[in-house]
């Protein structure tokens, strides 16, 4: 700090760096992409909300993606990706530092995949809603 800056100077100086601070954070997002991501961010404060949560923690993310049942491992990745930027952006956590997320999202990934290859190995008739012993009995 410069001893001959008035104060008046000093808070003057602190609002533009503040405004440069706050274009740079701007700029961390993906232009093409910005509204998605913000979407996505929005959609978690949503549920964030709705659950009266207080802060973003690890368990909090936790039980967020647990609740993303319908969403196979590709967009879980997405989602995870878009929420740990906009996440550090606009409340500064690092949600990729949760020793418990990266595991529950492989694991989750993990698990449609043999599902996917059990439907390719399977046959057609075993994924129909027949008791086991009328497939067996069609196939004899």
């Amino acid at each position: 700090m410069n001893p001959k800056m008035s104060p008046e100077e000093i808070d003057g100086s602190n609002s533009i760096q503040q405004l440069l601070a706050c274009n740079a954070r701007e700029m961390l997002l993906p232009s093409k992409s910005k509204t998605v991501y913000e979407a996505a961010y929005r959609e978690y404060r949503k549920w964030y909300w709705g659950k009266k949560i207080n802060c973003t923690t690890e368990d909090c993310i936790l039980a967020y993606f647990s609740e993303l049942v319908s969403y196979k491992s590709s967009p879980l990745w997405s989602k995870y990706s878009m929420l740990r930027s906009t996440i550090n952006l606009n409340e500064g956590v690092d949600i990729s530092k949760f020793p418990s997320l990266i595991p529950y999202l492989k694991r989750k990934g993990d698990s449609d995949r043999d599902l996917t290859i059990l439907k390719l190995v399977l046959p057609a008739k075993f994924w129909e809603r027949k008791p086991l012993w009328q497939i067996l009995r069609s196939e004899i």
